[in-house]
């Protein structure tokens, strides 16, 4: 288990997972292109294979994707997760936009 999860892995997201590894958080990282989390592996995350994995990883996930759709598509992707009309729900998780 891992203590937070971060997906996005551009200027932001991949300062966020860079700051929670240096205070000692263990990170899983995804991103659809897989090589901009290699930095981040060499500082010690775990890259995940899919965000489904990403997203089941930990119980904080951190979301730095450019787009409100790109957001909605990553998680309507995954089977635990269900997104209607800007409401989020989950049997298991708390999602919170901000």
């Amino acid at each position: 288990m891992h203590d937070v999860t971060v997906i996005g892995l551009g200027v932001m997201g991949s300062e966020l997972a860079r700051t929670l590894l240096q205070n000692g958080q263990r990170v899983m990282v995804w991103n659809r292109t897989p090589e901009k989390a290699h930095p981040l592996v060499h500082e010690g995350a775990t890259l995940a294979k899919t965000s489904i994995e990403a997203l089941a990883a930990s119980p904080t996930t951190i979301i730095c994707i450019r787009s409100h759709n790109d957001t909605r598509e990553l998680l309507n992707s995954n089977p635990l997760l269900k997104v209607v009309e800007g409401e989020e729900f989950s049997p298991s998780l708390d999602l919170r936009a901000y």
